[in-house]
């Protein structure tokens, strides 16, 4: 990721972990992410919420769920979108009654 000796900060990382989401290759944007935090970049909320979203997308409710107590054990705010997207994939898996927990 670095040329020119420029290197990539939190907004970069999260835009590709997020890109690579999209696009369905969240075994892209977990790689990705891994790399972001051995760089010493801390992940916020918006970065979460993008692997959160990539993971419901591809059925991986439980992965994401995992998230989800990791933020909460590290005090890490999560945002609507973190919140959506985990209500969505929940439902899609048909743990309705989870996803109304949620809400």
């Amino acid at each position: 990721m670095r040329r020119d000796s420029c290197g990539a900060n939190k907004a970069v990382y999260t835009a590709f972990i997020d890109g690579y989401a999209k696009t369905r290759n969240v075994d892209g944007a977990i790689r990705l992410f891994e790399r972001m935090r051995q760089e010493g970049i801390k992940p916020d909320e918006v970065t979460y919420g993008a692997i959160v979203n990539g993971l419901c997308k591809g059925g991986r409710v439980e992965e994401a769920l995992g998230y989800l107590e990791f933020c909460k054990e590290n005090g890490v705010v999560v945002n609507a979108v973190f919140y959506s997207s985990l209500i969505d994939g929940l439902g899609k898996a048909g743990r309705v009654d989870e996803a109304e927990k949620l809400f």
